[in-house]
């Protein structure tokens, strides 16, 4: 008789496969940066600090951002990629790549801020 494995790499999701979705933002953290009163860690709860990414699976995205003093979101429309662990979005033709983790329902995307030297760590949850 035969019996049959999976391979496996079938299993696995691809981690492009787990970013398709929509993630809203907890935290922002600032770290390592070149002045330390930059560093610190804000709060990005919705209603009052709110920022949507939406990872479609044909490649486009949007990025949404709205805070206190604003009556409407600002939105952006843009495309990404994968590529291992890094992902690149582009909107309005400025491509900006960053490293990713997902576990579970978390999304951790990390980058350092080109203004501040900072070492930039957003965290997302799924919706």
């Amino acid at each position: 008789f035969l019996t049959a494995c999976e391979d496996e790499e079938d299993t696995k999701v691809s981690l492009e496969t787990q970013l398709v979705g929509t993630w809203q933002s907890i935290t922002l953290e600032r770290m390592n940066c070149s002045s330390p009163d930059s560093e610190g860690s804000i709060s990005l709860d919705c209603p009052d600090f709110c920022l949507t990414l939406v990872f479609n699976s044909d490649g486009t995205s949007e990025d949404s951002y709205k805070d206190p003093n604003d009556q409407e979101a600002v939105v952006s429309t843009g495309s990404y990629s994968v590529s291992g662990s890094e992902l690149t979005t582009c909107y309005d033709n400025e491509c900006e790549t960053s490293s990713f983790q997902i576990a579970g329902d978390v999304l951790v995307i990390t980058s350092v801020g080109e203004d501040t030297g900072c070492t930039l760590k957003l965290t997302l949850n799924r919706i």
